[in-house]
């Protein structure tokens, strides 16, 4: 970007413009194309002529949001293809993963945008944000299926860790909790501190939380009786909560990885009913064993029929 409008503006003009940048008088929010455009005096036709020279760089959407002073229009057209736009706002992956359905409703996020936008995100380096607002996106539609997007079988830990839902923010004031989260939103320039820390354990513990501020207490009090983090976090291992995964017939686990693989045939001569399957598929829905739930549930289909 520098180079482009290096070509647009005097060199000592634009040396000088960046150096309050450079000193740390001004955000590096705010040395966009935006505000280089408005501040530096750069006409409309200059930047297109510029443009038109280096192959079209910009698209003319771009560039007409850009003299139209509507930042709603920018925001639209410049966005971070990993960031939700809705009516011209921009929300972050991090922002959403912070907070709660409620405060997307309050800010006219619904459950239409979350799903096409949910699609964008469901990439490996943004699977801290995609648990979070997945399970958001089923509070605004309990008939959301988690499995269609978020691979959350690929968690070392149950969801649920990392799910900060509006009973658990009010453990916290509202400024209690801005202040928690805002160590991982990347704000003034800084690196936001690692998603994978931010989890109910973490804001328990951090937050010097006491079952009296909260209704759930026994979460807390749990938590308070573990020795150190790590003591409670294990309780929380997907591999420590093998009977959630599995159906356990005389003393045996039969995890759902094993019954996926078998026909009809072998699952009931392990004494595995139709009741089984329900149950255990009444647990997989939430934890994304797509490929493995569509087989059990075809094969509980056949066990019915047969019946």
């Amino acid at each position: 970007m520098t180079d482009f409008v290096a070509a647009l503006v005097d060199e000592t003009i634009l040396s000088n413009w960046m150096q309050q940048f450079e000193c740390g008088e001004r955000s590096l929010w705010e040395m966009n194309l935006l505000t280089i455009t408005q501040e530096l005096n750069i006409s409309q036709n200059a930047f297109i002529e510029a443009n038109n020279a280096i192959g079209n760089l910009y698209t003319d959407d771009q560039i007409n949001a850009l003299y139209s002073n509507d930042i709603k229009k920018v925001n639209e057209c410049f966005a971070n293809p990993y960031s939700l736009v809705v009516d011209g706002e921009i929300y972050t992956p991090d922002w959403l993963a912070t907070h709660t359905s409620e405060d997307y409703l309050e800010n006219g996020i619904s459950f239409n945008d979350l799903e096409i936008y949910l699609r964008a995100i469901d990439i490996p380096d943004l699977n801290f944000a995609c648990v979070p607002i997945a399970f958001n996106a089923k509070e605004l539609n309990s008939n959301f299926d988690l499995s269609s997007v978020v691979q959350l079988r690929n968690l070392k830990y149950d969801p649920a860790l990392f799910v900060i839902d509006s009973s658990t923010k009010e453990m916290l004031s509202e400024k209690e909790y801005e202040a928690w989260i805002s160590q991982f939103l990347v704000e003034n320039n800084s690196s936001a501190r690692s998603f994978s820390e931010f989890n109910i354990i973490n804001m328990i513990y951090e937050n010097n939380l006491s079952p009296e501020k909260t209704d759930n207490k026994a979460l807390v009090t749990t938590a308070l009786k573990a020795n150190k983090v790590e003591d409670i976090l294990k309780s929380y291992l997907l591999s420590e909560q093998l009977s959630k995964y599995a159906i356990t017939k005389n003393n045996i686990a039969y995890s759902v990885e094993w019954i996926a693989t078998k026909t009809i045939d072998e699952i009931t001569s392990k004494g595995i009913t139709t009741d089984d399957l329900q149950e255990l598929m009444n647990d997989m829905q939430y934890y994304c064993f797509t490929a493995e739930y569509e087989w059990i549930k075809s094969c509980y289909d056949r066990m019915i029929s047969d019946s």
